[in-house]
């Protein structure tokens, strides 16, 4: 099961989509990686959005496809990728820096596009994985052993 720690639930976050930029892009998803806030006045708060674990969520819209039961799938196979594949990867606890931006980041958003319909589970994982490994700075080297193409 998807760890409760590592969900993305604060629906703040997800209306402000359109403030954060895509650090990844593929064919069938696109990944935004949602900063940490600098707090100047508030070092506590800022060390405390820091210190927690990193977050995951997913989008996918009834453009993607009309079924909720396909909508629903391509969510489960996300999760299962995230749990099993992505999260071994990151550090337990603190935020990721993310390659392109220099800044640490304890959010990320992947958005569906209607092409990861079509794409069968392996393709799917690969392509997270893939993702993954070119936006976080910090990967653990011997985890990423199985997951080349």
């Amino acid at each position: 099961m998807f760890p409760a720690s590592h969900r993305l639930k604060s629906l703040a976050v997800f209306r402000r989509l359109h403030q954060f930029r895509a650090v990844f892009r593929h064919a069938g998803f696109m990944m935004l990686a949602v900063p940490v806030p600098d707090y100047p006045d508030k070092p506590e708060v800022t060390e405390r959005l820091l210190s927690a674990p990193v977050q995951f969520g997913v989008v996918i819209s009834k453009k993607v496809h009309k079924s909720a039961v396909v909508r629903n799938r391509i969510r489960r196979r996300w999760r299962e990728v995230i749990r099993r594949d992505v999260l071994p990867l990151l550090p337990t606890e603190g935020a990721v820096t993310v390659k392109k931006r220099k800044k640490p980041c304890r959010a990320f958003i992947y958005i569906v596009r209607q092409q990861a319909v079509s794409m069968n589970f392996e393709v799917f994982r690969q392509a997270i994985c893939q993702s993954a490994l070119e936006v976080f700075e910090k990967v653990d080297v011997k985890s990423t052993e199985g997951l080349q193409t």
